[in-house]
């Protein structure tokens, strides 16, 4: 079925228009997580990031919005999205993100960027202002092709075996997984929030937040203390809220990408 982040691109073209991911009353739609993704996969494929080479996200605070459009734009590219767990600390992920093939690392404040004499990776900081920043990169809307059995996501946390690579996981894995998430009673809809206190680092906050939210063509709410703790938990999810929940005057219609299996 081919890359994860196919699943994005099919919703922004059947949603463009509903709110995707929402934080702190900041709202990202899907028109706009699909081109922002495009513009991280353009610059990129433009520092030489190819497929199967890793793209590190070290975000110390629940920013939604940046970590969809850093991982989906990273997964357009081929590369693998390797995620350090916000408990590993600065020079935890320092350590993760020596593994082969470590291309770049995007990095909030509460990850110091190495000196410039540990020239392996380059490191981006990523502060308030990525989002706006984004407008001037340049943009590749092409999702290059991966196989089922082409590594997704590298998860970097406390107790993970392989200090090198960290726990990974398939995109066919992925995909799998969101199919899942997205279709166990009671199955999401365009037109659902869900609620996610699972932290985004975490495969399982992927999994049942993000990537089954983008399937659906859902809208995701990231709690605040979504960064705290990995208790695997089905998010939230509510139907037809109204007032501070409700993002659009939504119409709850089938999801064809529900009716498709990975």
């Amino acid at each position: 079925m081919g890359n994860l982040a196919t699943n994005l691109k099919d919703a922004a073209r059947q949603y463009p228009q509903r709110p995707a991911v929402i934080l702190r009353g900041s709202v990202l739609g899907y028109a706009d997580l699909d081109e922002l993704s495009a513009r991280v996969a353009g610059a990129l494929l433009a520092h030489g990031v190819r497929p199967g080479e890793r793209v590190g996200l070290a975000l110390a605070e629940p920013d939604a919005p940046a970590f969809a459009v850093l991982y989906y734009g990273a997964l357009r590219t081929g590369a693998v999205v390797a995620v350090a767990d916000p408990r590993l600390g600065g020079q935890g992920a320092r350590r993760c993100f020596e593994a082969p093939g470590t291309r770049i690392v995007f990095a909030t404040a509460g990850f110091p960027v190495p000196p410039a004499s540990e020239p392996d990776a380059a490191w981006v900081p990523v502060g308030p202002g990525l989002l706006d920043q984004l407008a001037h990169w340049p943009q590749h809307h092409e999702i290059v092709y991966r196989p089922d059995e082409a590594v997704a996501v590298a998860y970097y946390g406390p107790g993970t075996a392989d200090r090198l690579h960290g726990a990974e996981l398939t995109h066919g894995e992925m995909r799998a997984h969101a199919f899942a998430a997205a279709t166990e009673p009671p199955v999401l809809e365009p037109d659902d929030l869900v609620l996610c206190r699972l932290p985004l680092c975490h495969p399982a906050g992927q999994t049942w937040g993000l990537n089954a939210a983008v399937l659906a063509g859902a809208c995701l709410a990231v709690a605040p203390d979504a960064a705290t703790g990995c208790t695997p938990r089905r998010p939230r999810l509510r139907r037809g809220a109204t007032g501070a929940h409700r993002l659009t005057p939504g119409h709850r219609g089938p999801n064809p990408a529900l009716g498709r299996r990975p």
